[in-house]
C-alpha cells in the first residue's frame, strides 16, 4: 500500500518521518489518523520542496509571486515545475495546462479532507474504520503520485516529438558528411531517437542518437551523366551525447523555444561514425 510513497523518499529525514508517521497509528490516541494524515501531508510538501526549490521555480519565465500570501512559491507552482521545468506556457496544448491545474487541485482537497478534525465522528473511529481511512488516504497520495508521473510523461513524448520534427526537417545539422565525397546530400534521417533525460528552469537535456541516410555523389552533375563520375548510397550512424538546450528566458513564444532547440543542436558537435566509409 505505502509502495509508491516510499518509492519517492530519498534522503534520511524523508524516511524518518514517514516511518514516525507510520508509528502514529500504533498510538492509543483518538486522533491517531489525523496524525498520521498531517504528518504525510507535511511529507509531501517536504517531497516538492525538494524537487522544486523554490530558487528554481522562481528562475522560471512563467513564475508570478503569489498574491495575498507570504510565499515566495506556492504547492501548484511546484507541481508545475515538476511536471515541465520551465517550459513556457505555450508549449502546453489546453488539456496538458488543465491536467496540471488538476492536479494540484485534487491533492488540495484529497489532503485537506483527512487532516482536519471538525467532527466529534474523529473522535470514535473504531480500529476497521481507521484501517479504512488509511486506504483511502494514500490512495489520494497514489493518485497523485501516478498523475504527476503521467502528465510528466506526456509533456516529455510532446518535446521528443518536437526535438524529432526538427532534426528530420533540418538535416544541415549534419553538415561534417560534406567530406565524404564532391557532393554529399541527405536523404533523410532513420531510427531517430529522441529522450530528455531532465528539464529545470533554463535547459533540457537530452540524448538524440539515429541513422543518417546519404548520396555521395563523385564528380560533377556533368561528369556522372558522362559516366567520369559516379553516385552511391550510404548510411551511418550518428549521436550527440548530453546536450542542453536553452529554453529562452524572456519569451514565452514557442517559436523561440524551436528555434532554441536548432541553435543548441548546431552548436553542439554530433558525432557520425563514418568508419565504415573509409573501410
Amino acid at each position: 500500500m505505502f509502495e509508491k510513497l516510499e518509492n519517492i523518499l530519498e534522503t534520511d529525514f524523508e524516511k524518518a518521518l514517514f516511518k514516525e508517521a507510520i508509528n502514529n497509528l500504533n498510538l492509543d490516541s483518538k486522533i491517531r489518523f489525523s496524525n498520521f494524515a498531517y504528518a504525510v501531508r507535511e511529507l509531501l510538501d517536504v517531497f516538492l520542496e525538494r524537487e522544486a526549490p523554490d530558487e528554481f521555480v522562481m528562475k522560471c519565465s512563467w513564475y508570478e509571486k503569489p498574491n495575498n500570501i507570504d510565499r515566495d512559491v506556492v504547492r501548484g507552482q511546484r507541481i508545475r515545475y515538476i511536471i515541465s521545468g520551465g517550459l513556457p506556457d505555450e508549449f502546453f496544448d489546453e488539456s496538458l495546462s488543465k491536467d496540471v491545474s488538476e492536479i494540484n487541485q485534487y491533492i488540495s482537497r484529497g489532503l485537506s479532507k483527512y487532516v482536519h478534525i471538525r467532527k466529534e465522528e474523529y473522535l470514535t473511529l473504531s480500529k476497521e474504520e481507521i484501517n479504512n481511512k488509511v486506504y483511502e488516504f494514500i490512495e489520494v497520495i497514489n493518485t497523485f503520485i501516478d498523475r504527476i508521473e503521467d502528465t510528466k510523461n506526456r509533456i516529455i513524448q510532446l518535446l521528443e516529438r518536437n526535438i524529432y520534427d526538427i532534426l528530420t526537417e533540418r538535416e544541415s545539422v549534419l553538415s561534417e558528411l560534406d567530406c565524404l565525397s564532391t557532393h554529399t546530400r541527405i536523404e533523410g534521417i532513420s531510427y531517430l531517437e529522441v529522450e530528455i533525460i531532465d528539464i529545470d528552469y533554463s535547459t533540457i537535456e537530452c540524448t538524440i542518437n539515429g541513422m543518417v541516410e546519404v548520396e555521395l555523389q563523385y564528380g560533377s552533375d556533368g561528369d556522372v551523366r558522362r559516366g567520369d563520375g559516379c553516385v552511391s548510397q550510404a548510411s551511418y550512424p550518428f549521436e550527440l551525447g548530453a546536450s542542453y538546450i536553452t529554453i529562452p528566458r524572456y519569451s514565452l513564444d514557442k517559436k523561440d523555444l524551436e528555434r532554441s532547440i536548432v541553435k543548441s543542436l548546431k552548436e553542439k558537435e554530433i558525432q557520425v561514425d563514418t568508419s565504415s566509409f573509409y573501410k
